[in-house]
């Protein structure tokens, strides 16, 4: 009897708690935003005054291309891209071009033959009032949707060390705009690009580090 009664005591409280409702709440989802209201979106957004202009830079800097045996899986895992160091001195001898409102830019091309997405990784980032652009050749880039920036003072973090976005491309337009009233433009570039992330799918993460989550 002492069995029976301890079984149907647990049957009464399993039936108890299958028997109460329970209720699950969703998160509040933004609103949807279709193709064309994106693209409109996109268009209005701000962009640099070298991609208004639609020229290429003077500068070009052409990494070599990735042997294939790179590109191979490594322990049953694909490998989706490789961090490149970038080499020192890029921004030396790079001209000033007057932009739009009088403001001072330089700007380089980078190209990583292969590449279906290229992030740019910046060190000791101090431009003040200035600003950093990367961008898609707008030739590739119609709808504005390749540009990231501007990135300004000290970059999205304050600590001069961040990766850009993706730019879907194999190469990149870098573009550092001085303020109008900047006075004497500077032969130098106020931060370092050490390397960039060549990636072989547009969607892959970040090379990880200490830095990678800066993005």
């Amino acid at each position: 009897m002492g069995k029976i009664r301890v079984s149907c005591l647990w049957a009464v409280c399993l039936a108890s708690v299958v028997s109460r409702p329970v209720f699950l709440y969703a998160q509040k989802a933004p609103p949807a935003v279709s193709p064309r209201r994106e693209s409109e979106q996109a268009l209005k957004k701000q962009l640099p005054a070298g991609y208004q202009s639609g020229n290429v830079p003077s500068r070009m800097v052409e990494l070599e291309p990735i042997p294939v045996q790179s590109q191979r899986s490594q322990r049953g895992l694909r490998r989706v891209g490789v961090r490149r160091t970038l080499p020192p001195g890029i921004w030396n001898g790079v001209k000033a071009e007057t932009a739009a409102g009088g403001a001072t830019m330089y700007r380089i091309q980078g190209r990583s033959p292969g590449a279906r997405g290229i992030r740019l990784h910046f060190t000791y980032f101090s431009v003040g009032s200035g600003s950093v652009w990367v961008y898609a050749h707008p030739a590739q880039d119609q709808a504005h949707k390749l540009v990231f920036g501007p990135y300004t003072d000290q970059g999205p973090f304050h600590d001069g060390t961040f990766w850009t976005g993706t730019v879907q491309s194999d190469s990149v337009i870098v573009e550092f705009d001085e303020p109008a009233a900047h006075g004497e433009s500077q032969p130098f570039s106020p931060f370092r690009m050490d390397s960039l992330a060549h990636q072989w799918s547009a969607y892959s993460v970040a090379p990880s580090d200490s830095t990678a989550a800066s993005c």
